[in-house]
C-alpha cells in the first residue's frame, strides 16, 4: 500500500518513528490508499494514533467505492486507548458484497476547525 502526501509530514507532533501527517481544515482528507482486493464477506480492521485538541473534534476513517452501478461509503471510528496525550481510532468494516473489480479507497478525515495529528497506521484484512 503506497500513500503519496509527504507534503503532510510533520516532525513536531509525533507518536511513533520520525514523522506524522498533519491534516487541516482547509484540506481535511488525506492518507488515501487503494485497499488491495477484497473478497466477498472480507473484514477489514483499520486503526490510526491520532492527536487533536479537543476531544469535540472528530478523527474519522472512511471507505468509499468509486464503481458507479454499486457505488458506497462508510464513516466511523472509535477512540479505543489514550497514550500520552495520542488516541488509537479504530473502525471495523465486514464486506457483504463482492467489491471485486471496484477500486475501493481508505482515507482519514479531520472533521473539525482545528488541525490533527495522525500517526502509526495499520490495516488489517480477515
Amino acid at each position: 500500500i503506497a500513500f503519496q502526501e509527504a507534503w503532510r509530514l510533520n516532525d513536531t507532533q509525533v507518536f511513533e518513528g520520525k514523522y506524522s501527517v498533519c491534516l487541516k481544515p482547509d484540506n481535511p482528507f488525506g492518507i488515501s490508499t487503494i485497499l488491495p482486493e477484497i473478497d466477498q464477506y472480507g473484514f477489514l480492521h483499520i486503526s490510526i494514533m491520532c492527536k487533536r485538541q479537543s476531544p469535540r473534534h472528530e478523527c474519522v476513517i472512511g471507505i468509499k467505492s468509486f464503481d458507479p452501478d454499486e457505488s458506497f461509503s462508510t464513516l466511523g471510528g472509535v477512540s479505543t486507548e489514550s497514550i500520552h496525550g495520542w488516541e488509537r481510532i479504530e473502525y471495523a468494516y465486514f464486506f457483504n458484497h463482492q467489491p471485486a473489480g471496484q477500486k475501493v479507497v481508505m482515507f482519514i478525515w479531520n472533521n473539525s476547525s482545528e488541525p490533527m495529528y495522525f500517526d502509526n497506521l495499520r490495516i488489517e484484512g480477515y
